[in-house]
C-alpha cells in the first residue's frame, strides 16, 4: 500500500503468486498414467476381453473423478483453460480405447472382395498405431501451446 504525496489517492499494489508445479504433479502426471494404463489394454491377449474392458473402463471412472476433483478447486470462469482441454482429450482418448475394445469384442469380418480377414489382433495392432500417433501429436501440440503462451505472458 502506498500513499501518493502529491494527491490523496492510494495505490494498493497486490502481487499474485501461482504454483505451476502444483497440476504438473496433482493433474497432468496421475492423468498421464492413466493414458498409459489404458493404452496398455491394448497391449493384452485379444481373447481377454473381460480384462480389457474392465481396465479401460476403470481408468476412464478414474480419471472423471480425478477431473471433477480438480474443476471442483478451481475458480470458474467464461473461458475455456487449459485443463479443460486436456481433460476433454483424456476423455475422449480413454472412450476411443473403449470404443476399440468393444469394436473387437470377438470380431471377425472381411471388409473387401480380396477376402482380407480384419481379426481382432489385426484390427488392436492398428488402433495401437492410430492412437499412439494421435496422443502424440496432442502431447507436442498441447506442450508447444503451453509453452509458447508462458512465453508470451512474460514477455508483455
Amino acid at each position: 500500500v502506498r500513499r501518493s504525496p502529491q494527491s490523496d489517492l492510494l495505490r494498493i499494489e497486490l502481487y499474485l503468486i501461482g504454483y505451476p508445479m502444483y497440476h504438473g504433479f496433482a493433474t497432468f502426471v496421475p492423468t498421464i498414467l492413466l493414458h498409459l494404463l489404458s493404452f496398455a489394454t491394448l497391449l493384452i491377449n485379444a481373447q481377454n476381453f473381460s480384462d480389457r474392458g474392465s481396465m479401460s473402463l476403470t481408468t476412464l471412472l478414474v480419471l472423471i473423478a480425478l477431473y471433477v476433483e480438480t474443476l471442483s478447486s478451481l475458480p470458474r470462469t467464461p473461458y475455456l483453460k487449459s485443463l479443460d482441454v486436456w481433460f476433454g482429450f483424456s476423455v475422449t482418448f480413454l472412450t476411443l480405447i473403449i470404443a476399440v475394445h468393444v469394436a473387437t469384442n470377438g470380431a471377425t469380418y472381411n471388409v473387401n472382395k480380396f477376402n482380407d480377414k480384419w481379426t481382432t489382433e489385426r484390427v488392436l495392432k492398428w488402433a495401437r498405431w492410430i492412437l499412439a500417433l494421435i496422443y502424440i501429436a496432442f502431447q507436442i501440440t498441447f506442450w508447444f501451446m503451453i509453452i509458447n503462451s508462458n512465453l508470451y505472458e512474460k514477455s508483455v
